[in-house]
């Protein structure tokens, strides 16, 4: 029996990264590359994908890597009232 198959839709997606969100891609050939969005994510099949400044084509949202938020994270920890 295969486990479910969870996959991020565009909707969550642009819930909380908006485009200009800093993002870390993993390329092909192992190198990491820190950009960020250029548009909202868009669904496509199965698949959530966008574009990124600076890299062509249409990228996946699973594989990219969000950057911190230093204050939404500060917000969650209750730091900031």
């Amino acid at each position: 029996m295969q486990p479910a198959v969870a996959f991020e839709s565009a909707l969550d997606w642009n819930r909380c990264h908006p485009p200009g969100t800093r993002v870390t891609v993993r390329l092909a050939d192992g190198r990491e590359v820190s950009t960020t969005t250029a548009s909202w994510a868009q669904q496509w099949g199965s698949f959530a994908v966008l574009s990124l400044a600076c890299l062509d084509g249409l990228w996946t949202t699973s594989a990219l890597v969000p950057a911190l938020d230093l204050f939404e994270d500060a917000e969650s920890l209750g730091a900031l009232q």
